[in-house]
């Protein structure tokens, strides 16, 4: 077990340091920060990763994940085959969560993005999305899935 304590640390702190800020792939592609304002998240200790970006009608909408790893500890009894024994339990607990952020677009600033000195996404507030909506803007209440029966003989 003491080779597993230097795999690296999934929670390891949002500042990554070892990775940069922007990195260009080749004349069409750039891999950067996006430096998107998320206050909720950061008072989590979470990071806001898999964005997507939609340019339509004069807006900018950005989608992302806010991702999280919470760490609980706490004793029980291990019951086995060899007999019982007291045991600490070590629950790694995933949070993720669908945020949303828009703003205009600023034509001139896209323009000169991503190798101009502004970003046009800088601090971008993104806030929890909270589902889907009807045409009428009311919470979504029909079941969007359904319980398929098992049927062993297939």
């Amino acid at each position: 077990l003491v080779g597993f304590s230097f795999l690296p640390d999934p929670a390891y702190d949002g500042s990554l340091p070892d990775i940069p800020a922007q990195m260009v792939i080749d004349n069409q592609t750039v891999d950067l920060r996006l430096q998107l304002h998320d206050p909720e998240g950061h008072r989590l200790g979470a990071s806001v990763i898999n964005p997507s970006i939609l340019l339509k009608d004069g807006a900018v909408v950005v989608v992302a994940r806010r991702h999280r790893r919470e760490t609980k500890q706490r004793s029980a009894v291990y019951n086995g085959p060899e007999g019982s024994g007291d045991a600490v339990v070590i629950d790694q607990i995933w949070h993720s969560e669908i945020i949303m952020g828009s703003t205009a677009m600023d034509s001139i600033a896209w323009a000169k993005w991503p190798t101009g000195t502004s970003n046009p996404l800088d601090m971008l507030p993104m806030t929890s999305w909270s589902g889907l909506r009807t045409p009428r803007g009311q919470q979504w209440k029909e079941d969007l899935c359904w319980v398929e029966t098992w049927i062993s003989s297939n």
